[in-house]
């Protein structure tokens, strides 16, 4: 996973940045390829992604019930415009763990660590190999990080 900055660009929605910043850490590809040229909402700029993704042998799924959704891999949640206090607009998040948990919120970083299950998540995506058998493509050299730190807490 790639820790990416919010991209500036006020001819995009945050909800269509941040969720291009989450699927950018989770899959590993560049921010610059997934940062579309227009995109008159978050619904054409996944349509935009599941065609670039499609290239790379991955497909952008979305998940039926995403506020009950419970799975220890990545996903990406939608959450309601108001999660984030006054925010107008959607906000994308990156979740990890069962239960459920943010990892990355580039739109509203004060949402890390909140739960799922506290959540207004309204939509959620899952990246997933379109051919089970083979480990998706990907044309970028592996990368390395190092654990900064590792909490423990009572709760979610």
């Amino acid at each position: 996973m790639l820790d990416v900055q919010l991209p500036v660009r006020n001819d995009l929605g945050g909800a269509v940045c941040g969720f291009a910043v989450c699927l950018a850490s989770v899959g590993e590809v560049p921010l610059a390829e997934l940062v579309p040229d227009a995109a008159e909402s978050l619904s054409d700029a996944i349509g935009q992604w599941r065609s670039l993704l499609a290239g790379r042998g991955v497909g952008l799924v979305a998940i039926a019930e995403p506020a009950r959704f419970n799975w220890p891999g990545y996903w990406i949640a939608v959450l309601a415009p108001d999660a984030a206090g006054a925010a107008s607009d959607a906000v994308a998040a990156l979740m990890f763990g069962t239960p459920a948990g943010i990892v990355l919120c580039p739109q509203a970083p004060e949402l890390v660590g909140a739960a799922a299950s506290d959540l207004p998540i309204q939509q959620g995506y899952v990246l997933a190999s379109l051919d089970p058998a083979l480990p998706a493509r990907t044309a970028y050299s592996v990368t390395v990080g190092r654990v900064e730190a590792i909490a423990l807490a009572a709760r979610a």
